[in-house]
């Protein structure tokens, strides 16, 4: 992890998957997250996050649907499961819906 934009913000573990974020200040701040594997291959990305004023109204963002990335099988495999576990919101996921929107 490493911040590349944004306040002073205090950052807690860097090499860990979870990054914690303290001593928090109004403002845009962008962190990027890099990650390697055993073979030496690597990638990254980055997020932005909004810290609002004390005082501000409660962000309540709307869920966000994640299915995984794309996939592909050979078929003789016969069957294949899609994840939408990766999906998040602020408050309990209470239903989803899959639809075929190809082939």
């Amino acid at each position: 992890w490493r911040q590349t934009s944004g306040p002073t913000l205090r950052l807690g573990a860097l090499s860990h998957p979870t990054l914690t974020v303290s001593n928090l200040q109004p403002g845009n701040a962008t962190f990027v997250l890099a990650v390697t594997d055993t073979n030496g291959l690597s990638d990254e990305t980055s997020v932005i996050v909004s810290i609002l004023p004390a005082g501000s109204l409660p962000y309540d963002p709307a869920p966000e649907a994640d299915a995984g990335q794309d996939q592909e099988f050979p078929v003789s495999i016969g069957e294949i499961s899609l994840l939408g576990s990766g999906s998040s919101a602020a408050h309990d996921i209470v239903g989803y819906q899959w639809t075929q929107t190809e082939g």
